[in-house]
């Protein structure tokens, strides 16, 4: 399987992967700051990640795999394409918000850190403030060089 991840812009589509993984879908839109990256096998979405860009920081969020191809290290791949995505683009500092894979991202290097000291520009985004429950963890990882 090639590891090349391209843009993704096909909004049903990428709802669909969400949906199929039990992930929200409920602010999934093109805004300016939010890009999905992804893999198509025979133009079907089988991962998918958002990157929220917010300055000098990023939300990493909605990354899904389809069941089929789960255990493939893709889903990680994917991450790490994010990862120095953002860093390309200018951003130190990545935070995301977990119910039930804090153990994943704990071996990409997420380390969980208070609510309390998160940028105001990733607590205002509606991943943060509405969407996920309050007892989401958060992590953060410092962009790769």
């Amino acid at each position: 399987m090639s590891t090349e991840f391209n843009p993704i812009t096909e909004l049903s589509e990428i709802k669909a992967l969400l949906e199929s993984c039990e992930l929200s879908t409920e602010d999934i839109d093109l805004k300016k700051s939010l890009y999905f990256y992804g893999k198509k096998i025979d133009s079907t979405i089988v991962a998918v990640v958002g990157l929220e860009i917010l300055g000098s920081s990023a939300l990493i969020r909605s990354v899904a795999v389809s069941a089929e191809h789960r255990g493939t290290g893709i889903g990680k791949r994917l991450v790490s394409y994010a990862e120095s995505t953002a860093a390309s683009k200018g951003v130190e500092k990545l935070y995301m918000l977990t119910t039930d894979a804090h153990d994943y991202f704990y071996k990409l290097g997420y380390r969980p850190v208070s609510r309390a000291v998160v940028p105001e520009e990733i607590e205002t985004t509606q991943q943060f403030s509405t969407i996920c429950p309050s007892n989401a963890l958060l992590m953060s990882k410092e962009t790769p060089c």
